[in-house]
């Protein structure tokens, strides 16, 4: 993303701001929504520094200052920021899931999801439930612990 960054800082005195907005949005859409799966289930200091690297951009293409704020920018380049973009792309695959619009190797995936679910079968959930309740029971009267 830093190269990227680098060419819109390189032609940002020559091109219009159309077209630095243009190169802006060709950066973000193709790095976020590549892993947008990995990005949207992160922690937030994973993420940060691509945070960091679209503010820059943003700020390069709107010529502003390194201590400007980013959300009037984001509001008046009508761009949507990271959080924005990665809630956007984890929603439009699951409408896609949910209309049956997804290309054959993601329907296997979910199938075989599916089936593994469908194998756990109640009892095997109510024996881990009593397993481990008679488990806090027994730690409860060696403490001493009276309900």
């Amino acid at each position: 993303m830093e190269k990227a960054l680098g060419v819109i800082n390189k032609v940002r005195f020559y091109a219009p701001r159309r077209t630095l907005n243009m190169l802006y949005n060709a950066m973000r859409v193709s790095y976020i929504s590549y892993c947008n799966v990995v990005w949207a289930g992160t922690y937030r200091t994973i993420t940060d520094p691509i945070r960091l690297i679209m503010k820059r951009a943003l700020r390069l293409v709107t010529s502003s200052t390194k201590q400007s704020h980013t959300l009037p920018l984001f509001l008046s380049t009508k761009n949507l920021n990271f959080d924005q973009v990665s809630v956007y792309f984890t929603a439009n695959f699951v409408y896609k899931q949910l209309t049956n619009k997804l290309p054959s190797k993601y329907k296997i995936i979910t199938t075989l999801a599916a089936t593994t679910r469908d194998k756990i079968t109640l009892d095997q959930i109510h024996q881990k439930q009593t397993f481990s309740s008679s488990m806090y029971i027994a730690r409860d009267q060696e403490f001493g612990i009276c309900y």
